[in-house]
């Protein structure tokens, strides 16, 4: 316990920093996206820091007498050590410009340090408290700690001039014209590839009624996507990799394993077989090759854990990446049987979640499926194809969204469909790119959807 009293702050430093401010008045926006009142050890400090601030800000000068008449107007002379301490702190060396960022580095540095400490004594006594879920300890803990690494004063973060843009602009309008398009995630669907491409830090709506079959296809997507940012070499040992995580709020981890094998073993397995026991020699060798193929550390993960929280979530993703895991796509099966939403106040509480998952995509530079459930409403309707206002609490999930897919299959509603087997994908909102409709087949027995082609043999549509 004694190795964590060490003294984690310099006052050296701090006096050297305030010293120069005092001395150059150019100085404070050289360091103020380093450090902030807050980052300094002493009281005094943060006091003094916080009058050549105010100062700074007003286009004031910036010196030992107007610091001085600042912190007199604002009765906090005495408590920042007086005419004395000023003087002390004056008499610091001056340091130049090199010198200056380093040791605002260094103050913001400890400033962190202390604060981790902060937090770990936190979590000890948290974990004598035996009044919590372990759970929420651990996702408490994890998002203090995360807290901590965020620097809100971050010089890259502050705004950039519409000059400095164009150089990006400009390249990016060159390399569209070659014919070289912005990445993104290929699901293997290619129609719906090319309307409503997924990228990196996309929230992604996948929504349907019961049965049309979206932890199907988002299970689909998944796959693809874990698949195709793989790279093996020639002796199949895993050169990069994306991890995929689903959380799947409702279904358990073996339903969730069977569908997975039923749709990615060989050309297909019939789930019904695989639940029963009755797997054909075929399908068996094709789960069997599927299994080889997985290997001991294939980088897909189940969370079942019903009514998991956003928080949760967030802290389960965070110890993957503490793993040296990259996430490279999330599903969420599905928005309304989140843990943490108020039934009270519904609204408000999805719009919260869904604003916290759209900036959730852009943490983790990555998509985020959310599957999400409709209305009962549109039931009532003749025509059933869903529309964004289908979506329940639909404003902040619509608002939210960079794409927005339904799943329509006719045949759920029409015993006697002509269109058995094949799934309209309705893209009902793309930020970055087309609406509209296109068709994919579906083949419910073996969990799979299936690029669709319009050519028929003897009357069925042909699917790949």
């Amino acid at each position: 316990m004694n190795n964590l009293q060490v003294q984690l702050y310099n006052l050296d430093y701090e006096n050297a920093v305030l010293a120069t401010l005092m001395s150059d008045e150019n100085t404070y926006a050289k360091i103020c996206e380093i450090v902030n009142e807050d980052d300094f050890a002493a009281e005094k400090s943060r006091l003094i820091f916080r009058a050549i601030k105010l100062l700074s800000e007003a286009g004031e000068p910036v010196d030992l007498v107007t610091v001085h008449d600042q912190l007199e107007r604002t009765k906090l002379l005495h408590s920042a050590g007086g005419d004395s301490y000023l003087a002390l702190v004056l008499s610091s060396a001056f340091i130049g410009n090199f010198h200056l960022m380093h040791y605002a580095t260094r103050i913001k540095e400890l400033s962190q340090q202390r604060r981790i400490r902060s937090v770990l004594f936190g979590a000890h006594s948290a974990i004598n408290d035996d009044g919590n879920d372990v759970d929420v300890k651990i996702s408490n803990i994890v998002s203090e700690l995360i807290e901590v690494s965020k620097n809100s004063n971050d010089a890259t973060k502050k705004p950039r001039s519409i000059s400095s843009l164009i150089e990006g602009f400009l390249t990016n309008q060159e390399n569209l014209m070659k014919g070289i398009k912005p990445k993104f995630h290929k699901t293997g669907f290619l129609d719906l590839d090319q309307k409503a491409q997924i990228q990196n830090g996309h929230l992604v709506v996948l929504a349907a009624r019961p049965a049309m079959g979206k932890t199907t296809l988002a299970m689909n997507k998944l796959a693809r996507i874990v698949d195709n940012n793989r790279v093996l070499d020639k002796d199949g040992k895993v050169i990069s990799e994306k991890t995929g995580v689903i959380f799947s709020l409702e279904m358990p981890t073996d339903e969730m394993m069977i569908k997975f094998l039923s749709a990615e073993a060989g050309v297909g397995v019939n789930n019904k077989n695989i639940k029963e026991g009755l797997i054909t020699e075929d399908e068996w060798v094709g789960i069997q090759q599927k299994i080889v193929e997985l290997g001991e550390d294939y980088p897909l993960y189940i969370d079942d854990q019903p009514m998991i929280t956003y928080q949760q979530m967030r802290s389960r993703l965070v110890q993957l990446q503490a793993e040296g895991k990259e996430i490279g796509v999330v599903v969420i099966d599905y928005l309304q049987i989140m843990g943490g939403l108020d039934a009270n106040n519904l609204t408000n509480s999805i719009a919260e979640v869904t604003g916290n998952l759209k900036a959730l995509a852009k943490e983790m530079n990555c998509p985020i499926i959310l599957l999400s459930q409709l209305n009962r409403d549109l039931e009532k309707r003749p025509n059933k194809r869903p529309i964004n206002s289908d979506l329940r609490s639909s404003g902040s999930i619509e608002q939210d969204a960079d794409i927005i897919i339904f799943v329509y299959r006719d045949e759920v509603y029409n015993e006697n469909s002509e269109h058995k087997g094949v799934a309209e994908i309705i893209i009902g909102k793309n930020r970055h790119g087309e609406i509209g409709t296109v068709r994919l087949g579906f083949d419910g027995a073996k969990s799979k959807f299936t690029n669709f082609m319009p050519q028929y043999d003897d009357g069925h549509p042909f699917h790949a």
